[in-house]
Parts: C-alpha cells; structure tokens; sequence
C-alpha cells in the first residue's frame, strides 16, 4: 500500500480555504507553496466541522434504562427482531437503529448497553438443535402487523420542530405529505410490477425456470447460535435475547464455548482502494494509491466521501509538492471519513508535455496515468470475497483493454477545461465527489435531524445515500411485502452518490449527479400468514432496490434501467434473453461496451435480460439490462458504463457558488430534502400522520441549508 498522511476534517478545509475557491471543487490554490490559510471570516462553529451521524445512543439508552440488567434485556428480547443472516454485520448502533439483528448482532447490543451499565460480560456459543432451529425460524417468519409494530421507531421522530425550524418549512410541504405518499407508492408499485413482469415473462419465453425459492437459517446460525453471560458475583448468567419473551437463564442451547469479544472472521468488512494504471517502463502497470479497511458496524451512518486536490492546495498541512515545472498536472486522492482526512503519497499524474522537460526534448510518457478504479472489497463470514469496481476515468476504454494489448500511440492527452477565470486547468473527472453510504440497515428516520449550524458538506451529500437505505425499508415493507416476503440485508450494501461538474457551458460548469448502488444483499424471509406471489422472491427483491434508487432521486428525467425498458415498450423494441447456454450473441444495436459486458455476464452463468437495441433518452441512445442468477433468482440492473445506477443532469449556472462548493451543498440538501420527505412518506407508522409538525424539522433542516447556500429550492427543481 502506498503510503499516506492523515489530518483532521477541519484542519485540511482550514487549510485549503474555507471562505474562499475550496479544494475538491476547484485547485484550492493557497498562492504561494506553504502559505498560511486565511483566517475563517466566521466563528469557527459555522465555518467547517463534521456532524456525528444523530440517532439514539447504545449509551443513552443504557441510561435511560436505569442500567437494569433486567430492563436492558428486555428491551433486547423484545423490541429487536431477529433477522437471519450470518455474522456480526450491524453492530452495537447498526442493531439499535434498525431495530433488528441475527443473534450475533444482538449479542453485541446486548452487551454494549450492559458494558455501558458496567456490568461484565462474555459470548457464548453453541449448537442449535431441531427444536432451537424451530424456535429461532419462528422468530424469523413473523406476520406484517408485528414487523410494522416493531418497525415504527425506525421511522418515528423523536422530538416536534422548534419555532424556528417550522418558519423554515411551507406548511404546504407538510400539508402535502399524504398525497406525495400515495404517489409515491403508486409509482414505486407500477414501476416494481412492470420490472418484475418484464423479467418473469423474458425467462419464460426463453423457457428458464428459477428453483423455488426456500427459506431456512443460515448455516453459521445454527452451527454456531451467540448469546450473552454476565457476572452475578460469582456466578454467569446466560441472556439470550433472539427468542421474544426469553427470559434470563433461559437458552436456545448448550454452551459450547466462551469469548470475551466475538473474532473478526466473524466480522463483515469492506476495503475502499483507488487504484490506477501508469506507464512504468514503457508498459501500462497497475498502482494501489490509497486504501481504506473498516468493518461494517464502524461504519453505521458514517459518509465516506472520496475526492482529488492537486498538491499545491495541500502544502499547509505537510504534503509534499512535485516541481511545477515538470511538464505534468497532478491530483492527490484523498478518503475522509468522519473527522479524519487520509491522503495518498502517491499521485494521479497526466504528462502534459508542457514542461521545463519539454523545453529539452524530453517527450517520454513515464508515469502518465491511464486510468483510476474505485475498488470495493466485501468480505463476509462463509463467502468469497467480492470486488465491485467503478471507473473514475479511463483514456484507454472498457472495450479496447478487452482486446488485449494496448497501444499506447494511440492515448489521447487529457482534456484540461478552465471551470471559470479563476479555476484553470481542470480534468473534470477529478472534479467528482464520491460519497458512500456502507451499510447492514437503514438508518432510523432521526439520522436527518443534522445540526444546520455546522458546515458539513460531505454530510450534505451523504443524505442522498443513507436516505436510499430508509427509502428501501419503507418499500420492502409497503410494496414489497405484497410479494410475501420481507427483505432483510445479509451482507454490506453500498450504495454512492457521485457529483460532479460533466461539461463547461457558456453559463457555468454543468453538473451531473449519479446515485448507484454498488452492491445489494436482500434475504427473502416469509412473512407468516401471506401468501406467497408468483414471481421469485430474488427477482422481487433486486427491482425493489432498483425502485427505491428512482424513488429517492424524485424529480427531474433519471436516467434508469427502468426508464430504458420502459422507453423500449413504448418503441416496440424487442427484449431478448441469453443465458449460460447460448453461446455467441447474435447482433445486438448496441455498442461494443455493451456486447462486451452482456458477453462477460453471460459467461460467467448469469442470464440477460436487455432490449435489442439502444433507447433514445433525452439526447442519449442508452441501453441497460437486468442481471439475473439463475440458481439464486438474485437480480440487478446494469448500464453500458457498467454501472448499476440512475442519474440527472443540471444545467444550471453554478459559476459563483460551485467555486465554494455552494453548488455541491445546495445540491446535497435538495436531494437530502427529498429523500427526507419520500422516507417520511412511506414511513412504517406514518410519520406525518396525526402529528405533521413532527417532520417539520427534517424538512426545515434541509431547507435553512439551501437558504444558507445562497439559493432556494427551485434551483435544482425540489
């Protein structure tokens, strides 16, 4: 791994200028190399911070349980569903948000909040048996009512709005909520009906037939069932809290071992790498640039935002600076995540030829950057590792790199834009910001009541992302739950918001947003007393994600597959299916990166279902497909760019404030007001109902954030 320096969140935005042209969005020029940062022309609390992800507390709850053991149990036991996946995913906070956790998770809130009354403890494991196995399915397989009873926290709001919040919001936006919740669940049904009837009659016409689908526990579940001891002096008591209504001593088995903490390979992580390809030696060689390794339950309601800031911006706070001379642009990629920002010693670096080297007769290409990958490892107990890549730019392409060799000779230089007068010089995809939400749950519908007074931009984009998570849970729930199913997380999903400028007008750089989900899990558990649909729970559940990316995006033309389906019923275009077995395509009116990675899927034994040609969206010819295993049912959606993602342009003039990432901010609360106000739309106890006051600071919230951005909320058309 390359090497890499860390500072505070506030101290590198101090750095490269708070007050003025800020490093992501423009080259955060400081003037001369290591000159001090301006003074903060504001107090230091409205200029730059970051917002600890809000939500209930394992620690306050432990509090205001009185720290009985009793008290903590119960609400254990009863008010945290048992969801059956395997491993610690969610965590002490994940499980406390969600409401839900397999005995793992559970354990490790259980425990959380008895550390926290300072009680000791320790993990147990041990084997269920028949009977246990029964029990802990029962837990499992509970009917709709019960999961709206217990889903209803998720979604409640813990406090009305103040005075002030409640100025800042229309009454008519309140006013509004029930008819935006039947509209939105009326599109999200037609949209989910029309996808899963698309797939469901393609696989028959090809005459595919998923398996039926079966529900049981996860191996590892019953194999290696985690409850709690703690101390009575002398003595352990066991708390096991999977089965509702235990009671303390009570287990589902016998102990088969003792832990004082659970060990990591029971752990689900994710590594965030950018990697890059360079010429070293006259021949393109891949580079690591700069990593991150985290577990899931660290990163419960944490943004992680990656972006690139050319050197000079950096050199206040101790990066170093490469001769300016040297004929080439550079850019440092940099991760942050909380409070703290992680930047590489390594550089994307484009030979310009424009150099002092030039002057000399030196037009080598070494250490010209071809390429750079955003790189996703997930690992789960009892899984493969699974890699998912995004590109952030590539001067070779998707379809030339699977030709084999590549011609060097034939690389273009980079396109260098001036944003404006003074922000020259720019790669405009290093332009991006990328937020990631990583998530095992969605988050409770407080996670949005964000301190306004604390200018946190990479929070403002995180909205859109963890606003997915909710959205999702409120559809599983109310359209999904029609299917007979409820859908839980197994594993790490990841989900991105991605914004960034595309193109430079004559009125201002044009933005372009992107909302992709990286990786879905969704494990398909009945629900008691329904009765199951005809389509295949997997294929439910992977529209259902797609639905909730279009739902949270709301207004303006997203670009989804959805839409390019949609678009191809109403030309009269032909879908057609491959699988495993069928060999070459035949000619499909698409482009080469399409057939390519139709190609690619087909091989590695997924079925494809794609229209046979191009859909005219906009100004666009686009095409999509959906992804479909065929022992799972687990179903996606893919783009030409490879991508699973929907995405809308703005073409607005943001010259002035995109400079001071105004434009960004502006764009991160209108679409974090959206995704607000969908979640409270379909929230589980239907937040707005009988208390409309109760959403008011949510929307108030996002809304002081756009008034403070210098704009309202037509800018970006909320």
């Amino acid at each position: 791994m390359a090497g890499t320096w860390n500072v505070t969140r506030r101290d590198f935005l101090r750095a490269v200028g708070i007050g003025g042209a800020t490093v992501l969005a423009t080259g955060g020029r400081l003037g001369a190399a290591g000159s001090e940062p301006p003074p903060p022309t504001e107090p230091e609390s409205e200029q730059v911070g970051w917002r600890r992800p809000n939500g209930p507390t394992v620690e306050q709850l432990a509090a205001d349980l009185e720290y009985d053991v009793e008290r903590i149990f119960r609400f254990v036991s009863d008010e945290i569903r048992y969801d059956p996946y395997v491993g610690v995913l969610r965590g002490a906070t994940g499980t406390l948000w969600s409401r839900a956790g397999n005995s793992a998770d559970q354990a490790v809130l259980l425990a959380g909040m008895l550390n926290a009354a300072l009680v000791e403890t320790r993990f147990v494991t041990g084997a269920l048996d028949d009977a246990g196995a029964a029990r802990l399915t029962a837990a499992a397989t509970i009917d709709e009512v019960t999961l709206r009873e217990q889903l209803a926290p998720v979604f409640a709001v813990s406090r009305e709005a103040t005075a002030e919040e409640l100025d800042a919001v229309s009454s008519a936006d309140i006013a509004a909520l029930p008819e935006r919740s039947a509209a939105l669940r009326a599109a999200a049904r037609a949209q989910l009906a029309d996808g899963v009837s698309t797939i469901g009659s393609s696989l028959a016409a090809a005459g595919i037939e998923l398996p039926a689908a079966e529900f049981h526990l996860p191996d590892r579940e019953l194999a290696e069932h985690v409850w709690v001891q703690y101390a009575s002096g002398a003595r352990w008591i066991d708390l096991d809290p999977s089965v509702p209504g235990g009671e303390p001593g009570a287990v589902l088995t016998d102990a088969a071992s003792t832990l004082p903490t659970l060990p990591d390979e029971l752990r689900h992580a994710v590594t965030v790498a950018l990697t890059a390809e360079v010429i070293a030696g006259g021949a393109p060689a891949h580079q690591q640039l700069i990593s991150y390794h985290a577990f899931t339950e660290q990163l419960v309601g944490l943004p992680i935002s990656i972006g690139h800031a050319k050197p000079e911006a950096l050199a206040a706070i101790g990066a170093s600076i490469t001769d300016a001379l040297s004929g080439t642009v550079q850019y440092i990629p940099i991760i942050f995540l909380g409070d703290t920002a992680e930047g590489a010693d390594s550089r994307v670096t484009f030979v310009t030829g424009e150099g002092a080297l030039d002057v000399f007769g030196d037009t080598s290409t070494e250490g010209d950057t071809l390429a750079e990958w955003l790189e996703l490892t997930l690992t789960s107990p009892d899984a493969a590792p699974r890699t998912v890549v995004r590109e952030i730019f590539d001067r070779v392409g998707y379809a030339a790199r699977q030709g084999g060799d590549i011609d060097l000779e034939s690389v273009e230089p980079i396109e260098l834009v001036d944003l404006d007068a003074d922000t020259p010089r720019e790669f405009l995809p290093l332009r991006a910001v990328w937020s990631l939400a990583v998530t095992g749950a969605g988050v409770p519908f407080d996670y949005f009541d964000q301190d306004p007074e604390i200018d946190d931009l990479f929070a403002d984009l995180g909205l859109l992302s963890e606003g997915y998570s909710l959205i999702r849970e409120g559809l599983n729930l109310d359209v999904g739950a029609a299917s007979g199913y409820r859908y839980v997380t197994g594993a790490p999903n990841v989900t991105a918001f991605v914004a960034g400028p595309r193109a430079v007008t004559p009125s201002g750089p044009e933005i372009e947003t992107r909302l992709d989900l990286f990786a879905h899990s969704a494990v398909a558990v009945p629900l008691a007393g329904a009765e199951p649909a005809e389509a295949h729970p997997g294929v439910v559940a992977g529209v259902l994600a797609h639905v909730a990316e279009r739902v949270t995006r709301g207004g303006g033309e997203s670009v989804s597959v959805g839409r390019v389906f949609e678009a191809a019923a109403g030309a009269g275009i032909a879908i057609r299916t491959f699988g495993p077995d069928d060999g070459d395509l035949p000619a499909l009116a698409v482009s080469a990166e399409a057939r390519l990675r139709i190609a690619a899927a087909v091989e590695s034994g997924l079925i494809v279902v794609v229209p046979e040609r191009a859909v005219a969206l906009g100004d666009r010819e686009v095409v999509g497909w959906w992804l479909v295993d065929p022992v799972t049912g687990a179903t996606a959606d893919e783009f030409e760019d490879g991508r699973g993602t929907s995405f809308t342009e703005y073409a607005n003039n943001l010259r002035t404030s995109f400079r001071a990432w105004g434009g960004f901010r502006r764009l991160g609360g209108c679409v974090g007001k959206h995704a607000a106000i969908a979640a409270a739309a379909l929230g589980v106890a239907g937040a707005y109902q009988g208390n409309p006051e109760a959403v008011g600071y949510v929307l108030g919230a996002a809304q002081t954030a756009l008034e403070a951005a210098g704009d309202g909320l037509g800018a970006f058309g909320c």
